[in-house]
């Protein structure tokens, strides 16, 4: 089943800290980020429904 972009907004509003697919807070990274230029993936995968998904982060901002 591929979520919804309700789903999905509700998941990126939390910061990723529930499941976009049950709300369980059991969440697990799964295996090391991997970076390619400007952005940067990692599988996570719930422990409530064991659905995985890949989280993708973009670089928005540098700090001195």
């Amino acid at each position: 089943m591929a979520l919804t972009k309700a789903q999905k907004r509700k998941y990126l509003e939390k910061c990723g800290n529930l499941c976009p697919y049950c709300n369980s807070e059991g969440l697990e990274v799964l295996g090391l980020p991997r970076a390619d230029g400007k952005h940067m993936t990692q599988d996570i995968q719930c422990f409530g429904c064991g659905k995985i998904w890949t989280d993708i982060y973009t670089l928005s901002d540098i700090e001195e």
